[in-house]
């Protein structure tokens, strides 16, 4: 009997051992350099500073940190003081010249202009109380009347104004409505579509940014809308889920979805635009953020701008995001960057063609491409906390490189102050057998990494 018990325990110790030896063998992420291939996302934001009027010394340093990050687009609510937040166009376009400087497209929702003058629901009610009056219509014909001429009137006061895309609905599935049925509800788009179609003609138009993909609702969209002659510039719905992988299944349904009603592609198919996209649970978490960029990419998604959350309750974000702060990039005060603004600074930092991670391990995202004096990889830890992660570039020169290492630490999803990037490691490596290795320690769950990999010839 000790004997046995004595086996037992040895083998349970083997076992053991080798559990451990296993655990700690590194994942390894493996980038093929000799293939690359050229995204098309324009990344950007929804909203900007509260109560925005003309340009600050806070004003400067916001746009210090944000002209960093290149932002291929910028949804807003309205153009002076029609939407919601300010003059937050002005901001974007007037003072800052986003879109003259980096050519960021600027998006307009047609929707918000409407709900910031009668407010969110818009209402049906036999009886309209005097005091609760705004947003109530007494039939679907004044609600009608009131949007056309809101949308018509804003349409041509803006006139002027540099925009790129009108945006019909901002989540009209979502408490955006009562008593207002789908039928009435089409209707008021197709009376926006025919305005803009009239007053802003080389503006395009997108919709109908429902608040998560609907496989029933695009169907019966893009049904109707082909026997209307009416096409989409591009279509959206938001991705508020906390994991990013479910943007790829729901981008390759929506072309599926396409393939079965051609008329929508006709004169070219609709761009795809996820215009809300992350959740508010890990919305602060650097490691999430790295993949929710590399699934929109491999998506193919052209057109995706950040969540905004904060400030309901029961919330994670105690703070209002969507006016203070860009979305997490910056700190309430607007000024301070958060670790989450070193992720979009990393990856503002590849402007070119990405190579390709040969199936990177699960849980882990990479995004990988040439950068001023190297190869940039930026890394996101979305699984459970490994000791180690390693790397594994091919092919590679026998010369080897530089490496520098940024780490860009979890929050656990609350506001912290990162005011700048630092590396936490430089150390040269060596390439064998045509392939330059090496290996991050303690690699926790939420974590991302900024990684330059500088040949001699790079400038070490």
């Amino acid at each position: 009997m000790k004997k046995t018990c004595f086996g037992l325990f040895v083998l349970a110790a083997m076992l053991l051992l080798g559990l451990r030896a296993h655990a700690q063998e590194p994942l390894t992420v493996r980038i093929d350099l000799s293939y690359t291939w050229m995204p098309h996302l324009r990344q950007g934001l929804v909203n900007g500073p509260d109560g925005y009027s003309h340009p600050t010394a806070a004003t400067d340093i916001a746009d210090k940190y944000l002209s960093g990050l290149h932002f291929g687009s910028w949804r807003l609510s309205g153009v002076g003081h029609s939407g919601y937040g300010g003059d937050i166009y002005g901001f974007v376009v007037r003072d800052c010249k986003y879109d003259k400087r980096f050519s960021t497209h600027i998006v307009v929702n047609l929707h918000d202009v409407f709900n910031a003058r009668y407010g969110r629901p818009a209402r049906i009610k036999k009886f309209c109380l005097p005091l609760v009056k705004r947003g109530c219509f007494t039939s679907f014909a004044k609600l009608r009347k009131a949007w056309d001429k809101t949308i018509g009137d804003f349409l041509e006061d803006a006139k002027d104004k540099h925009v790129d895309d009108f945006d019909l609905f901002s989540e009209p599935d979502l408490n955006a409505f009562e008593n207002v049925t789908p039928d009435q509800i089409y209707d008021l788009m197709k009376d926006e579509y025919a305005l803009v179609k009239k007053i802003r003609p080389g503006v395009k138009i997108v919709g109908p940014s429902v608040a998560g993909f609907k496989p029933d609702v695009f169907a019966q969209l893009l049904e109707r809308t082909g026997a209307d002659n009416i096409h989409f510039d591009a279509l959206s719905w938001h991705e508020l889920g906390d994991d990013p992988r479910a943007v790829m299944q729901d981008v390759v349904a929506m072309r599926t979805l396409l393939a079965q009603y051609p008329q929508a592609c006709k004169p070219e198919c609709p761009e795809i635009h996820i215009n809300e996209y992350e959740g508010e649970n890990r919305t602060l978490v650097p490691g999430n953020a790295v993949g929710w960029l590399q699934a929109l990419e491999q998506a193919g998604v052209d057109e995706a701008n950040r969540a905004c959350w904060g400030g309901d309750m029961g919330s994670p974000i105690h703070y209002q995001s969507c006016w203070h702060g860009f979305s997490g990039l910056l700190m309430p005060d607007g000024v301070t960057p958060q670790p989450l603004y070193w992720v979009y600074w990393s990856y503002a930092e590849m402007t070119g063609a990405r190579f390709l991670p040969a199936a990177p391990p699960p849980g882990v995202a990479v995004i990988s491409g040439p950068v001023e004096d190297g190869i940039g990889i930026l890394a996101g830890n979305l699984g459970d906390a490994q000791d180690k992660l390693g790397f594994s570039l091919k092919p590679f020169p026998d010369a080897g490189a530089k490496v520098e290492v940024f780490k860009i630490a979890n929050t656990d999803n609350k506001p912290v102050a990162m005011p700048e990037m630092k590396p936490e490691e430089t150390f040269d490596a060596t390439a064998q057998d045509g392939a330059l290795s090496f290996t991050l320690e303690n690699v926790a769950k939420g974590d991302a990494y900024w990684i330059k990999v500088m040949p001699p010839a790079s400038g070490r």
